[in-house]
């Protein structure tokens, strides 16, 4: 098996420091899943990624959001300006992964471009 590209480490990385925070948290009234959840969900998409398997993204776009469970999460146990540099972190990511070639080849052939006649 192949190793892992340097924004999968990263993305393992990234996700193994908000699980260490999340493995340490308690909940909040107002997220919907509460951190042990949460971590699960994590620990299982690092697994994914680990053994290069598709992970959900938008699940974890959904996580990441605004006022998603992990900011609220955050926020209630005292890690929300760790949380807010996290969360910028994931959008690099993001970005990175939108502007891949791969994925440009995919948008391509899922929106063909249409002739001007």
């Amino acid at each position: 098996m192949s190793t892992n590209s340097n924004s999968e480490r990263q993305l393992i990385k990234f996700l193994s420091e908000v699980s260490s925070f999340l493995k340490q948290s308690v909940e909040s009234d107002w997220a919907i899943s509460t951190p042990k959840e949460i971590y699960k969900i994590l620990q299982d998409e690092i697994l994914r990624i680990s053994n290069k398997h598709k992970f959900d993204r938008t699940l974890l776009n959904m996580l990441f959001s605004p006022t998603g469970d992990i900011q609220e999460i955050s926020m209630a146990n005292g890690w929300g300006e760790e949380y807010l540099v996290l969360s910028e972190q994931y959008d690099e990511y993001s970005v990175k992964v939108r502007k891949s070639t791969k994925y440009l080849r995919f948008l391509r052939a899922l929106f063909p471009k249409r002739d001007k006649g």
